[in-house]
């Protein structure tokens, strides 16, 4: 059974980012969703920036929670994937 329900799909595309050209990616696991983040696209905002995305990621994190799914945020040092967002 799929964690990424039409509810938790809604919130993702729903809640957005307060910058543009951040890159969350969503990433299902047999027992949980995590929200990925990758350390070359952080790297390119300011701290002050860092600080608003990271409250974006716990919000979307704790309202993807709020659908009884576990959620965890995962960063990577992988480069994002490339391609038309």
């Amino acid at each position: 059974m799929s964690h990424y329900t039409p509810s938790v799909q809604r919130i993702f595309k729903t809640m957005k980012s307060p910058y543009q050209g951040f890159i969350v990616d969503m990433v299902e696991y047999p027992d949980y969703l995590a929200l990925r983040v990758y350390k070359d696209n952080i790297e390119g905002f300011s701290e002050m920036q860092k600080v608003a995305l990271a409250e974006y990621l716990f919000q979307l994190r704790d309202a993807i929670r709020s659908e009884e799914v576990k959620c965890h945020i995962e960063g990577v040092t992988d480069a994002p994937p490339s391609g038309k967002r």
